[in-house]
């Protein structure tokens, strides 16, 4: 699996930043501090836009994007000091054309907030399509979606109709928020990697630590190659230590077979880490992890099949 396959967050922790007024790094240069040093991320992911609005109408802290220029200086400075900066936005879909044309020029890689509530996506689920076609006419590289992946949210935004059109997905798996096991985001997950595109889980930072380890381990076995955190400014330095000693999976180097050898190896390594918590678990998240247990049981099984049928090249997948 090539690291285009997987795109431009494989193997990569993320932060999300909403506003620098409710954070103390108040400049690009602190907040790459705390990401590098205490959360163990390259990547920051920071709202640049709400609509066809610049933050700094909403957002009063000292570093505040106001403008293109404002927004290509924080990129330049965040790259000086270490860290990729990368856009998040929110559209709501009411002019996708011009919502759009003002996201693109964001640069290559743009993350979009699309989510079927007010204050977001109100423009109809219908418009959706047409301001993702927009973005990529307006010259966006890589476009990711970060959705809320439950099932009611999934309809509501009809997203079966225009997954083709993104490139990845960072799924806002909130079990902190959703009042339930943290276990039963995994199917979530799962439906949305069974669209073939890269899934960076997107996960709660106030979340406890075996909590985290857990999701995370059983996302590595579907097949999620990066991870990000929700958010700077709402989480101390425990939580961010915690982030930053998340084991990531090490990537192989090229596709075909040896892609797939890979996929096995890491499912296994969760389904053994994933049988060992079975073993301490009881109640409702027992019922929920046993369910996960034999999803990735099944999956490597899946694998295994694929990796030794031919590869329809001659007889025996020779050429």
């Amino acid at each position: 699996m090539s690291d285009e396959k997987q795109g431009c967050f494989a193997g990569r922790k993320a932060i999300w930043m909403w506003e620098y007024s409710q954070q103390a790094e108040q400049q690009i240069e602190q907040v790459a501090e705390t990401a590098l040093r205490l959360a163990g991320c390259e990547v920051v992911l920071l709202k640049a836009m709400d609509g066809t609005d610049w933050m700094n109408i909403y957002d009063r802290g000292a570093g505040a994007i106001d403008g293109l220029a404002g927004w290509q200086a924080t990129v330049r400075r965040g790259a000086a000091t270490g860290i990729s900066v990368l856009p998040w936005v929110v559209p709501h879909g009411e002019n996708p054309a011009s919502e759009a044309g003002l996201h693109a020029q964001l640069g290559d890689t743009l993350v979009c907030d699309i989510e079927p509530y007010a204050a977001f996506f109100t423009g109809g689920a219908g418009n959706i399509p047409a301001y993702l076609a927009a973005l990529r006419a307006a010259g966006a590289g890589q476009i990711y979606a970060s959705i809320d992946p439950r099932p009611s949210a999934i309809a509501a935004l009809d997203l079966p109709a225009w997954a083709p059109l993104v490139d990845g997905f960072l799924p806002q798996v909130y079990f902190t928020d959703f009042g339930g096991d943290p276990l039963e985001v995994i199917p979530m997950l799962g439906r949305l990697c069974g669209l073939g595109k890269p899934v960076v889980p997107v996960l709660p930072g106030n979340a406890q630590p075996a909590d985290l380890r857990s999701v995370w381990v059983l996302a590595q076995a579907l097949g999620c190659t990066g991870v990000s955190i929700w958010r700077l400014g709402s989480m101390d330095a425990d939580q961010l230590r915690v982030f930053a000693e998340l084991l990531m999976p090490a990537l192989p180097a090229d596709t075909g077979q040896a892609a797939l050898q890979w996929r096995i190896t890491v499912a296994g390594k969760a389904l053994s880490a994933a049988s060992e918590l079975l073993a301490g678990t009881s109640g409702p998240a027992r019922s929920n992890l046993a369910g996960a247990v034999a999803d990735i049981d099944a999956l490597i099984q899946a694998l295994a099949t694929s990796a030794d049928a031919p590869t329809g090249k001659g007889k025996g997948g020779k050429p």
